[in-house]
């Protein structure tokens, strides 16, 4: 007696095929976390009492900045062609005017924005692309609440109850990375 087995193929899945900005969009996400670790090595430096050490992860930081930066450019300078590209040059011009900004209330109020708005930042496709561009929207987001986090600590000659838009515990050096990985990106 034979072993009988079903040999019926199943149809070929098309996969994601990224739209210039979503193929752009996704090497910009790659330029983040380099940007998001040299802000974190910098994070309360307020340039008294210089280490030469200390220009070392300036220049990191700089030259994360200026990387990213440019990938971003990149981003809004392609045209939107599929569903869910302006979302992700939204998301692009957003962290531009975050990088750029020197604001702090302004920075404050962006970051406030995407915690509250995050259900816009969704596509309605429901298919492969859909959910890619949803994928990068959320890492998109949820970095950029990491960076604004960073970016938006006191020096250690500032008062921890002045400055508003955080709930970063002076006790906890890496409190912005969990605080900002369990807000909810829905």
């Amino acid at each position: 007696m034979a072993d009988n087995s079903n040999t019926t193929k199943f149809p070929r899945s098309e996969g994601a095929k990224l739209s210039p900005i979503g193929s752009a969009f996704s090497g910009f996400l790659g330029t983040t976390w380099p940007l998001i670790r040299a802000e974190r090595d910098l994070s309360g430096f307020c340039g008294l009492g210089w280490d030469p050490a200390v220009d070392a992860w300036i220049r990191d930081a700089e030259r994360a900045h200026d990387v990213t930066l440019g990938t971003l450019k990149e981003v809004i300078a392609k045209p939107v062609s599929q569903e869910g590209d302006s979302l992700l040059r939204m998301a692009a011009r957003i962290w531009i005017r975050v990088m750029q900004s020197g604001d702090p209330a302004e920075v404050a109020d962006l970051y406030h924005f995407i915690v509250a708005k995050q259900h816009l930042f969704r596509a309605e496709r429901r298919d492969a692309v859909g959910n890619a561009v949803n994928r990068l929207l959320e890492g998109s987001l949820m970095r950029l609440q990491i960076y604004i986090k960073i970016i938006s600590r006191p020096g250690p000659d500032e008062d921890w109850a002045v400055v508003s838009g955080t709930d970063i515990s002076p006790d906890e050096p890496n409190a912005s990375i969990a605080e900002a990985e369990l807000e909810p990106i829905s």
